[in-house]
């Protein structure tokens, strides 16, 4: 059960078996009426693992999508898919072992359509003798922002093989010695943009903002260097804000103003749709965003507060 502030509604992530595990979606204005949700307010189907979820090679089962947890964060939907590797229950109770999970980034314009580009676990099981070897699960707020960083709290089970039985059952072994971690993330560094030695440029979509002063997220500290420049409808520099005129950034930054030789006030861009382009040679791009004053404030929203 999340709330998703892009659309003002309450969702109901509800486990389904249409491709062996998976979900179906509710969603509803009340948090409290949503969650009395019936078999005849026709949930519908949403989400599932694919064919790009790669199965464990020591496992060999198919992959299926066990939870989503989702939040907002700055400018979208902040996902987990939980992907069930295997083995199934019962295989694991007679050894004593968690069920195999791993914790993978999704995104999401609306909250109903995800994202996954990058499929690699995130947060993996270990698939060891240690206290998250297996069951990792995210927590419904998924990450807090803590300064430069992100912190996501999880949880790891790493079962018993001394009370393995033959019966699938709580008392198995395999939900034993549970546990919660902390795993930390660059704030905003789920992608970057990156370029080496040879000068490289990232033109953004159309945007509109209603901001002043250009920020960026971005890793410049050696022997690099970061520019900034404003284009029109037409694809055209704006003579101000032209890459020229840009005072370039350098260092390894969450939150560094850009500006401009006379200047980094925006105002006279308000409500027109821009084209930003960033030049950066020997560094890395996380993020950028258009803030009310010199403090940076994205005006975004903070995930789990």
């Amino acid at each position: 059960h999340y709330y998703n502030p892009f659309r003002k509604k309450w969702v109901q992530s509800i486990r389904a078996y249409f491709r062996a595990r998976s979900r179906l979606y509710s969603e509803s204005d009340d948090f409290l009426s949503g969650a009395s949700w019936t078999p005849d307010d026709a949930p519908v189907v949403w989400a599932a693992a694919d064919r790009d979820d790669i199965p464990d090679p020591k496992i060999g089962d198919t992959p299926q999508l066990y939870n989503i947890d989702a939040v907002a964060y700055e400018s979208l939907m902040l996902g987990i898919f939980e992907i069930h590797r295997g083995p199934v229950n019962d295989i694991c109770a007679r050894a004593g072992m968690p069920k195999t999970t791993d914790l993978n980034f999704a995104y999401s314009r609306n909250g109903f359509h995800w994202s996954r580009p990058d499929r690699r676990a995130h947060i993996p099981s270990e698939r060891r003798d240690v206290w998250d070897r297996g069951y990792v699960q995210s927590v419904g707020g998924i990450c807090l922002i803590r300064g430069d960083k992100l912190w996501f709290y999880y949880s790891g089970f790493k079962g018993n093989p001394d009370k393995a039985t033959n019966v699938e059952t709580v008392n198995s072994g395999m939900y034993d010695r549970g546990a919660t971690g902390l795993a930390f993330l660059r704030r905003d560094g789920f992608a970057s943009m990156d370029a080496g030695s040879t000068t490289s440029t990232l033109t953004t979509r159309p945007v509109t903002f209603s901001g002043k002063h250009l920020f960026v997220n971005a890793n410049v500290a050696l022997a690099g260097r970061l520019r900034a420049a404003i284009l029109d409808d037409t694809g055209t520099q704006i003579s101000h804000y032209s890459l020229q005129n840009s005072i370039p950034c350098s260092g390894d930054s969450t939150i560094q103003q850009m500006g401009w030789n006379g200047g980094s006030d925006l105002s006279a861009l308000k409500g027109k749709a821009v084209r930003f382009l960033f030049e950066v040679t020997n560094g890395s791009l996380y993020a950028f965003w258009v803030s009310r004053d010199e403090s940076g404030r994205s005006d975004g929203y903070v995930a789990a507060g």
